[in-house]
């Protein structure tokens, strides 16, 4: 297999991320389509378990890629540029987190917060 160029290390990290989104993504999907048809507990757990552990493995990644494109040594003399195939995966990496919200339970959550807030306010 012939390629057209060497793979580096944050071409490495960018495929594992999106890798690790893909499979939350995957399990997302597994999860509600489970809760939807009324599969029993056990299965819908599995997906549960699983888009948690890719959700901490995603943030965690992103972490790493994080501190790798901007670790202090590597910005002197020179800035970070984020060109090519880095700001496309960075674009997916975006699009993904976005599409993996839950936005429902984010309101949801809002919206006890507020009470919680709003009673500790009137006490």
């Amino acid at each position: 297999m012939n390629f057209p160029k060497n793979i580096t290390h944050l071409e490495i990290i960018l495929v594992i991320i999106l890798f690790i989104k893909l499979v939350f993504l995957y399990a997302l999907i597994r999860t509600k389509g489970a809760r939807i048809r009324g599969l029993d507990k056990k299965t819908v757990a599995k997906y549960e378990n699983l888009e948690g552990i890719t959700h901490k493995l995603f943030f965690i990644s992103m972490s790493g890629l994080m501190i790798y494109l901007f670790r202090p040594h590597a910005l002197s003399p020179m800035p970070v540029l984020v060109d090519g195939e880095t700001k496309t995966f960075l674009f997916v990496f975006a699009v993904l987190t976005l599409l993996g919200i839950d936005y429902k339970g984010l309101v949801h959550e809002m919206k006890k917060y507020k009470a919680l807030f709003l009673d500790g306010i009137h006490r």
